[in-house]
């Protein structure tokens, strides 16, 4: 009985002129783990052996507890796979809690390839579900259309969908040297990041804090000074001998730019904090270049800051140059200007180090922090 109705839809989907899949084509889904109250992506894939394709259509039933992530115009997001170029445009809608999902290009561009991922949609998981819970998703009306502008219908695809335990923080440790990946939006965030009580230290983070988490996280009567510059130094035979980097006291209202290098300075020891932020990490960090006005290679003094959580940089306080370098903070206001309140340290490349080197640039230029 089923092999006659299947014959029969292979009759009537032809004579509508769309015609089944190619036995050597198919679409899949692999099963999808979803972290209670998180997120997880399903991943649309193609192989066409058979056929080449340029577009297509089909509408994804989520069960109960699962969700389309939506955008500012309330429709479902999808994002391109490796398979779809620039010429490819894909497009959603929700109706009734059911997701449709398109694809076409302004070029009737193929898609590359023979395999591969086409796209990826993201879904959230309640956090009414139970973690363990095993759930069934569906994907229907798959329409693909070739490049003779054949259109071919495939099976249905159900796949499944596991709920996991709920996602723990992004942890940032300062023993780590390898760079943290961006998030997509803010994350929750636990930094394991050493701060001495009554000391003036050097930090640089990969994210925003705003004024308010900066206190919450060291402290109502934290200090901070913002790095605002270099001045080189030079030996007799005018060589490089080094850099002393500047600082100034900022206003706690601004919080921390991500990225940028600051001294800080708490009244207690501090070993770790949580805060929810946008990981956003600059794999050149701070950079500063000094014009001193000379002629060819001797012109132009270039330094980088590079934080600790800057790939390659060997964070323990063992991995300290032994050329370290001289660091001023200047006061913020005239008053403490007037009264002589400078403080003066040795910093150390477990949080940030400087690399001074030449460039036959006639230019001059001084990073500024960026939010």
């Amino acid at each position: 009985m089923d092999k006659m109705k299947k014959t029969f839809l292979m009759l009537l989907t032809g004579l509508a002129g769309i015609m089944p899949a190619h036995a050597d084509d198919g679409v899949s889904v692999s099963a999808v783990t979803v972290p209670q109250g998180g997120s997880g992506t399903v991943s649309i894939e193609l192989n066409n052996d058979s056929h080449t394709f340029t577009a297509f259509t089909f509408k994804l039933a989520l069960p109960e507890g699962l969700s389309f992530e939506l955008n500012a115009a309330g429709k479902p997001i999808s994002e391109k796979g490796t398979r779809l170029d620039e010429s490819h445009t894909l497009s959603s809608g929700l109706t009734g809690g059911v997701g449709s999902f398109g694809c076409l290009s302004t070029e009737k561009a193929p898609f590359s390839g023979t395999g591969g991922v086409l796209l990826s949609i993201p879904v959230t998981a309640s956090t009414d579900l139970a973690t363990g819970t095993t759930l069934t998703a569906t994907l229907s009306e798959i329409t693909f259309t070739t490049t003779d502008v054949q259109e071919v219908l495939f099976d249905d695809v159900t796949f499944t969908v596991t709920v996991a335990e709920p996602a723990g923080p992004t942890v940032l440790d300062e023993t780590s040297a390898v760079a943290p990946e961006a998030s997509d939006g803010e994350v929750d965030i636990l930094v394991k990041r050493t701060v001495k009580a009554n000391d003036w230290g050097t930090i640089v983070l990969p994210f925003d804090m705003t004024g308010a988490q900066t206190r919450a996280a060291f402290g109502d009567d934290v200090q901070l000074a913002e790095f605002t510059g270099y001045e080189v130094e030079y030996d007799e035979e005018d060589n490089v001998s080094g850099l002393t980097v500047n600082f100034t006291e900022t206003d706690l209202a601004e919080g921390f730019y991500a990225n940028y290098p600051y001294l800080i300075r708490t009244s207690r020891d501090i070993a770790e904090f949580q805060v929810k932020a946008a990981i956003d990490p600059d794999e050149e960090g701070a950079v500063a270049e000094y014009d001193n006005g000379k002629k060819g290679k001797q012109r132009v003094v270039y330094g980088t800051l590079q934080g600790t959580y800057h790939a390659g940089i060997s964070s323990p306080p063992t991995a300290c140059s032994s050329a370290a370098t001289i660091s001023t903070i200047q006061p913020a206001s005239r008053e403490s200007r007037r009264s002589g309140h400078t403080s003066r340290l040795r910093t150390c490349c477990r949080v940030w180090r400087v690399h001074p080197r030449r460039y036959a640039s006639a230019s001059a230029r001084q990073g500024r922090r960026k939010r």
